[in-house]
């Protein structure tokens, strides 16, 4: 089974919902029926973890005054430009395979 997870960011940020994306790799890493492709938002995501892809898309930074976080590394997906977006996902799911998405 192919699951395709997106996320803001990925290792080697540091936050909860980074914590619980890699605690649930690690789950699944010696489990060879699932096979699991991240997309992240953010550029300084690792370009892969394990045995697992990670893809990185089009995003926009955040700046300060947005964010609430005194954190300087907050991305999110360029929503500006949809059009590119949505063919990087369905090209992604394509070729991959996805039989799940999590977001």
């Amino acid at each position: 089974m192919n699951i395709l997870i997106y996320c803001n960011a990925f290792l080697p940020k540091q936050d909860g919902i980074v914590y619980r994306i890699k605690s649930f790799l690690d789950y699944l890493l010696d489990k060879s029926d699932y096979n699991v492709i991240l997309i992240s938002a953010n550029p300084n995501s690792n370009d892969n973890y394990n045995r697992f892809k990670i893809y990185k898309i089009d995003s926009i930074f955040l700046p300060k005054g947005y964010n609430n976080s005194d954190r300087l590394d907050i991305y999110v997906s360029n929503v500006f430009n949809s059009d590119n977006l949505h063919d990087s996902f369905k090209q992604i799911i394509i070729e991959e395979k996805i039989d799940i998405i999590h977001i």
